[in-house]
């Protein structure tokens, strides 16, 4: 009679189902975490600028002085003045661009708070992603966003 043989490990073709099977994983979810990745940066960085175009109203209110926001692709920094002094500074996200239009990419808040109304859009590799738009007189903020394609 013949010894029967025990089977220690797994086969090739077992190894090798088991690793398709991971990488196709792993091919379908990183594509997934990656535009999640996107759209989270897009998201922080819209709530970030709305709310440093209300901190600048209420810089200008309560200091009741003008205030200006400055937006800079070149230096992909905004930054908030008042007299030439740097208030507050954000980064743009490199991959991002701002366009707006208001005169020379500066928002002027005046000393009671009120701002021209206008918008703010937001570019990411040539597709417009979001944007800001900022209500006449009060200056409220209200952020759109554009689905990805």
């Amino acid at each position: 009679m013949q010894a029967v043989k025990e089977e220690h490990g797994f086969t090739v073709i077992e190894m090798t189902v088991t690793c398709m099977i991971i990488g196709l994983f792993f091919a379908l979810a990183v594509p997934v975490w990656l535009e999640t990745k996107v759209r989270l940066e897009r998201d922080l960085f819209l709530h970030q600028m709305a709310s440093t175009i209300q901190m600048a109203q209420v810089e200008a209110r309560t200091r009741e002085e003008t205030v200006t926001m400055i937006l800079s692709n070149v230096n992909q920094t905004v930054r908030v003045q008042q007299q030439n002094k740097v208030i507050h500074s954000i980064t743009i996200p490199h991959a991002y661009q701002l366009r707006s239009n208001y005169p020379d990419q500066v928002l002027t808040f005046h000393k009671t708070g009120q701002i021209r109304g206008g918008t703010i859009t937001f570019w990411r590799e040539q597709l417009e992603v979001g944007k800001l738009v900022v209500g006449v007189a009060a200056g409220q903020v209200r952020i759109e966003v554009k689905p990805y394609e």
